[in-house]
């Protein structure tokens, strides 16, 4: 299976949930993944910006599109995928 990386952005809505709701946000998004049958190799979170974590994922190209798909669209990051 290929890898990529998912380059994930905090949003100024995403960063005022971050206090209250990061872990969730997170476990949500680990769902999320899961479903989709890619697997999380690991989690990076980056403190100085670019603020956000760095996903290294592995699964089928088509199903991390639709993943950095629903990410965007729910405006708590900005998601980008590059296969590494």
């Amino acid at each position: 299976m290929p890898q990529f990386t998912l380059d994930l952005r905090w949003t100024p809505k995403g960063l005022a949930n971050v206090p209250s709701e990061k872990f969730r946000i997170r476990e949500e998004a680990k769902a999320e993944a899961k479903d989709k049958n890619i697997t999380i190799i690991s989690i990076t979170d980056r403190l100085h910006p670019p603020v956000g974590p760095l996903w290294v994922v592995e699964g089928q190209e088509s199903d991390v599109t639709a993943l950095v798909k629903k990410f965007n669209e729910e405006k708590h990051v900005t998601a980008t995928a590059q296969i590494i």
